[in-house]
C-alpha cells in the first residue's frame, strides 16, 4: 500500500532541496514563449534567475533534444512542446556523459534539467492561475504537454537513453504528480504504440487516461480543438510563427533525425515482444 504521509514528507524535503516555492526560474534557457518575464517575476514574487549550471547542459543539448513552453490551451493551460521525433538521442547520451563528473550517474544530468523543466512548468501554471485563472472561470492548475512523434523511429529506443528516461519520469511520479492536464501525443507514426507499451508500466491510471493520441493527417484538427490556432505552431498546423522559431532549431535542423540514426542494433521482433507482454 501506498503510504501518503511518507510520500507527503519525501516530496516536501525534495522541494526545500531544489529550493522549489523560492527558485529563481526565469529567464530560463528553456524557450518560455509568449510570456512577459518580468510580469511573471512580479506576480509571483520571484527574484531574476542568474545563470548557473543548469544553462551549461541546457546549451550542451539543445541542438539534439528540443523542448519548449509555448503559450496556452483553450483552458489557460500552460503547453510543453517536446519535439521527441527530433531528438539524436545517442548524441544526447553522449553529451550527458560529457557533463557528468567521474563515478557519478549519466542520468543526473538529465534528471537535473527535468527538474528545472518542471518548476518552470510548475510557476507558469501557478502565473497563469494567479493573473488569469478568474478570466477563465477556474482554477488553472496543470500544464498541457505535446509531444511531437513526427520522425520517431526504432532508432530513437536507444538502450542507455530509454534507460536515464525512465529515471527522469521517475522523479515526475515520486515530486510531480497530477500535474499534466491533457498529452497529445501528435503526429504518431505506426511504430509509437509499441514504444508506449514500453513506458506506460511506469505511468499511473489516471495518467494513462489523459493521453491522446493522433496520427499526422488528424493532428493540426485534434489540436485545434483544445488549443488556440494562433498558439499552435505552423509545423502542427497552426498560426504561430515565433521569432527565432516556436521551439529551438525545430524548423532548419543540421543535427540527424531518426531517419539519418543507425538503427543496426535494434531489433523489431524484441519491441514488439516487450510490447506485448506489457
Amino acid at each position: 500500500a501506498v503510504d501518503a504521509g511518507k510520500m507527503f514528507e519525501d516530496a516536501m524535503a525534495f522541494r526545500e532541496k531544489v529550493k522549489f516555492d523560492g527558485y529563481p526560474v526565469f529567464p530560463s534557457p528553456i524557450s518560455v514563449r509568449g510570456y512577459n518575464i518580468d510580469e511573471i517575476n512580479k506576480v509571483l514574487g520571484l527574484e531574476a534567475r542568474e545563470p548557473d549550471r543548469i544553462d551549461k547542459i541546457y546549451n550542451s543539448v539543445k541542438r539534439v533534444q528540443h523542448i519548449a513552453f509555448h503559450k496556452w490551451d483553450k483552458s489557460g493551460h500552460p503547453i510543453l512542446i517536446d519535439c521527441a521525433g527530433k531528438a539524436n538521442v545517442k548524441q544526447l547520451v553522449a553529451k550527458y556523459r560529457e557533463l557528468t563528473p567521474p563515478g557519478q550517474d549519466i542520468a543526473q544530468v538529465s534528471i537535473d534539467l527535468h527538474t528545472h523543466q518542471n518548476i518552470v512548468g510548475s510557476h507558469l501554471v501557478r502565473f497563469q492561475d494567479k493573473s488569469k485563472g478568474e478570466a477563465y472561470g477556474r482554477r488553472i492548475t496543470t500544464a498541457t504537454v505535446i509531444m511531437d512523434c513526427k520522425n520517431l523511429g526504432f532508432g530513437h529506443l536507444f538502450g542507455e537513453a530509454v534507460e536515464i528516461l525512465k529515471k527522469s519520469w521517475a522523479v515526475d511520479a515520486q515530486y510531480f504528480p497530477e500535474g499534466m492536464h491533457r498529452m497529445f501525443v501528435v503526429n504518431c507514426p505506426g511504430m509509437i504504440m509499441f514504444a508506449y507499451n514500453l513506458f506506460k508500466g511506469m505511468i499511473d491510471k489516471r495518467t494513462q487516461d489523459k493521453v491522446v493520441f493522433c496520427n499526422e493527417k488528424d493532428t493540426p484538427a485534434v489540436l485545434r480543438r483544445a488549443i488556440p490556432e494562433d498558439c499552435i505552431p505552423e509545423f502542427l498546423g497552426g498560426t504561430c510563427k515565433c521569432e527565432g522559431g516556436c521551439v529551438y532549431n525545430t524548423e532548419d535542423t543540421e543535427e540527424s533525425t531518426a531517419a539519418d540514426e543507425d538503427n543496426s542494433d535494434i531489433k523489431t521482433e524484441e519491441i514488439i515482444e516487450i510490447g506485448r507482454a506489457s
